[in-house]
């Protein structure tokens, strides 16, 4: 892939962003920063559409739920709040428990929001309300990040203490503990087909894994720091990784080789999302920036490792 153009969203005084995730559409960008805030970027124009404040603390988690009219933000203030889009009108704001709120997923038809708690535990809401269905208790320290497979029948959780782990969602019970990493676990991610999972790591490294035998695929090891967050294309194809040191990788996942390097922030890139196409990457940043780089294209055999540096004379908003 190559990449066609790219430009800044600035998040200004809102601070770091830390999370980020496309409406199924594609034409919206949400994103949740360091002062609370929630907002709702228009793509093409660069402009945010809505804002709101209705966080008191960090926003680490967005996630839109498959018809894109509902988003959930979490928060390190102990609360969920689903929002209306694209005005970013509050529905219902909960508090799954007392500790901080890491990660939030909507099943893929919509019917479960999962929530990732600093207790270490992982609550499943009805998806829509505020109706607590079951409680998955299988780490002992906090939940960063969560993905439902795409036929929404397991639920991956990776957490601070090291693990991640494989739940049946009809039973609630553990399939499976995965061994591979040396840190915590920042971030999970399914290929569109299920047939891969990633994960990212403190111990700089992101592993690609077999679901049907369990087994490592690829380990990549190019960061020079945290990884923080891992997002598969639409075809499943490429896997972007964000690091703390302020880099963004594209892999070619059947091969585990590196195709690009996005240098397009200057400090800490805490997430990675695409659009539904393919054809769009976001990044948020330490920098208090959200890079949104456009690709076309390329065939396979015609690949090589790019680096692209962002020109501080594109376009901006």
């Amino acid at each position: 892939m190559l990449v066609q153009r790219n430009r800044i969203l600035r998040n200004g005084r809102d601070g770091p962003v830390f999370s980020a995730a496309f409406s199924p559409a594609g034409d919206l960008l949400a994103t949740g920063d360091a002062r609370g805030t929630v907002k709702i970027w228009d793509v093409a124009s660069g402009q945010a559409r809505a804002v709101s404040r209705g966080h008191p603390r960090a926003v680490w988690s967005v996630a839109f739920a498959p018809d894109g009219c509902l988003l959930a933000s979490a928060s390190l203030d102990g609360s969920v709040i689903l929002w209306d889009t694209p005005d970013l009108k509050s529905r219902d704001i909960f508090r799954p428990d007392e500790s901080p709120i890491w990660s939030v997923a909507f099943s893929p038809a919509g019917r479960i929001l999962a929530a990732g708690t600093g207790a270490g535990v992982v609550k499943l809401y009805e998806g829509g309300s505020t109706q607590e269905t079951a409680v998955l208790n299988g780490h002992n320290r906090d939940v960063y990040s969560l993905a439902f497979s795409p036929d929404g029948e397991t639920l991956t959780t990776g957490g601070a203490d090291m693990r991640t782990v494989l739940w049946d969602v009809a039973t609630g019970r553990q399939q499976a503990l995965l061994p591979g990493h040396l840190g915590g676990i920042n971030a999970v991610a399914f290929s569109p087909d299920g047939e891969r999972l990633a994960t990212a790591g403190n111990d700089m490294s992101a592993q690609i894994w077999s679901t049907a035998s369990r087994t490592l695929w690829a380990s990549l090891k190019d960061h020079y720091g945290l990884v923080e967050d891992v997002a598969f294309n639409s075809d499943g194809s490429n896997l972007a990784t964000a690091g703390q040191d302020s880099m963004v990788f594209l892999w070619e996942v059947e091969s585990g080789r590196r195709l690009a390097k996005l240098a397009g922030h200057v400090d800490a890139v805490w997430a990675v999302a695409w659009s539904c196409d393919g054809r769009t990457l976001a990044s948020a940043s330490e920098d208090r920036t959200i890079v949104v780089w456009d690709f076309v294209p390329q065939r396979t055999g015609e690949l090589e490792d790019e680096q692209v540096t962002l020109d501080p004379t594109l376009s901006r908003a």
